[in-house]
């Protein structure tokens, strides 16, 4: 019966939920399709839904009788309960406080925001980084999301020019504000069916689901981002930002609500070159990023990422310029011409939006 609720809620999914869950690891694609299941039942689906086939199945894998004895998503309490879920997030709460920190001395465009104090590793990073390089486009991006007159922004841009990484430099200009927001809400696209709040009274951070801190969103100067993911709440007076790659789906009903396009560039060579310098200097050769640029152009994930992990992984394979263009050629194999116009399309449209 599991195998039904997971067809049913399968054929409702987003294409960006099917996009995140097929791009997963099998044991996180599991536990990606039981939220689905969950956020279709929660819809009102009816017996046949996978609200019903759960609920004729009993207990599912790992649960227990009082799983199946507890309010449902779907039903009044089941709202309730999820709405008291949220729990204090000791990783993000200490990431806050490293960033908070810094706001004496922000890191200015080529210098490395430092995370090794705090975590391990980034919090919510599929890389696993602990450095952040600032492009010397963060500024001024953030100063165009000050806008008073703006309360709604996508930031997109060619997958792989550093609009994740923006994230963490968001969250750092907020903090080093004069009045720092009280509540900074935040989503992102590695964990569905998640929100964390970061409360400037406490500086701490709690986690629930995307039903939690919807009362937090209601402030006016709260801020709400949405990494990779449309943001699941569009009415509220928060600031609302959604930094996303080049896809309809994310962003289609942002536009509807008059929200402002902003286009990241892509690197130039030169500050390529410097963060190579500053981030990975002993795991990619600089010829081989200046071979790779003339390839990818101003991507730094193909031309400084990948090839890091790559090398870390097969180092005898870590200055074979052809290993490293795998993914061009496949993505050349795999592309029409008329595919290639329509990117070309969206990247110009794109262009004229960044400043205007």
């Amino acid at each position: 019966m599991w195998q039904l609720a997971a067809a049913e809620a399968w054929s409702k999914a987003t294409q960006l939920e099917r996009v995140l869950i097929r791009g997963s690891k099998e044991a996180k694609q599991l536990t990606l399709v039981d939220a689905l299941i969950r956020k279709t039942s929660a819809a009102g689906l009816g017996a046949g839904s996978a609200a019903g086939a759960g609920a004729a199945a009993g207990p599912g894998p790992g649960s227990t009788a009082a799983d199946a004895s507890a309010p449902g998503p779907g039903s009044a309490d089941g709202a309730e309960a999820n709405r008291s879920e949220p729990r204090f997030n000791e990783r993000a709460t200490a990431m806050m406080k490293q960033l908070f920190a810094t706001r004496q001395q922000l890191p200015a465009p080529g210098q490395v925001l430092d995370f090794t104090e705090a975590t391990p590793k980034l919090l919510l990073d599929p890389w696993f980084r602990s450095r952040i390089y600032i492009r010397k486009c963060y500024p001024d991006l953030f100063k165009l999301l000050e806008n008073p007159n703006r309360k709604s922004f996508i930031i997109t841009g060619t997958p792989g020019v550093g609009k994740s990484c923006f994230f963490y430099y968001l969250l750092t200009r907020l903090l080093a504000l004069e009045e720092p927001p009280p509540y900074i809400v935040w989503e992102h696209w590695s964990a569905i069916n998640k929100r964390w709040c970061y409360t400037h009274a406490t500086q701490e951070v709690h986690c629930g689901n995307q039903e939690s801190f919807d009362d937090e969103l209601q402030n006016d100067n709260a801020w709400y981002i949405a990494d990779g993911m449309p943001p699941a709440n569009l009415t509220v007076p928060a600031h609302i930002v959604c930094i996303t790659s080049p896809q309809r789906d994310t962003y289609r009903a942002m536009h509807k609500t008059a929200a402002k396009s902003l286009y990241m560039p892509r690197w130039e060579l030169e500050e390529l070159l410097a963060c190579r310098t500053q981030v990975y200097d002993s795991s990619v050769p600089r010829d081989l990023a200046i071979k790779l640029f003339t390839c990818y152009g101003g991507v730094a994930r193909y031309v400084l990422g990948l090839p890091a992990l790559e090398a870390a992984g097969n180092p005898a394979m870590a200055a074979d310029v052809e290993y490293h263009l795998q993914h061009l050629k496949q993505a050349l194999h795999g592309s029409s011409v008329a595919q290639v116009g329509r990117l070309l399309g969206e990247l110009v449209r794109a262009a004229q939006q960044y400043v205007d």
